[in-house]
């Protein structure tokens, strides 16, 4: 189902699986119904089919892939900070604090206007998508982050069925 853009309520999404008893609530909800019947479908679109497969791309498609290039211009714009490698370069917290300010912007440039209302919800997923600025880790929560942006994406309308093979071929791959 997708949800209409000019009538819903949007709202920033709160962190909900705090303890292990959360999980069982989470798994119950509609949000996992909606990430697993994503995963699934993504998964059937591309079933059989090289990464190298031909397929047609849109708007959106192109505006994602121009959001992850610039995302990685940022990367190459903050220098490394000279330090022990055991754990996660600092420079990634000045990377996640541009993010951080800049996401609604970066998701805006990839999506038309008449989705730009859901933009401060599913930006929220692109930005947990790069790992913990504390800890400077990442990890699976994180991977689910940005499948649940691209969940989004399709929720709304602004990818559609069609555009399952771009998705998994250009998107995850990028």
């Amino acid at each position: 189902m997708v949800i209409d853009c000019k009538s819903h309520k949007f709202e920033k999404p709160q962190r909900a699986v705090l303890v292990a008893q959360d999980v069982k609530k989470w798994e119950l909800s509609e949000a996992y119904q909606d990430i697993l019947g994503f995963l699934i479908s993504m998964n059937d679109a591309v079933k059989g089919k090289k990464l190298s497969v031909e397929c047609k791309t849109n708007d959106v498609v192109t505006g994602i892939l121009k959001m992850l290039d610039t995302l990685s211009q940022w990367i190459d714009e903050i220098p490394a900070v000279d330090q022990p490698q055991r754990y996660g370069n600092k420079a990634f917290r000045d990377f996640y604090a541009r993010l951080k300010e800049k996401g609604e912007e970066v998701v805006q440039s990839a999506l038309p206007e008449e989705f730009h209302s859901a933009v401060p919800e599913i930006g929220v997923y692109l930005v947990e998508s790069v790992g913990n600025s504390t800890r400077i880790d990442y990890g699976t929560g994180h991977e689910l982050a940005f499948l649940m942006f691209l969940t989004c994406i399709f929720k709304i309308g602004a990818l559609k069925q069609e555009d399952s093979v771009a998705a998994v071929t250009k998107i995850f791959r990028r």
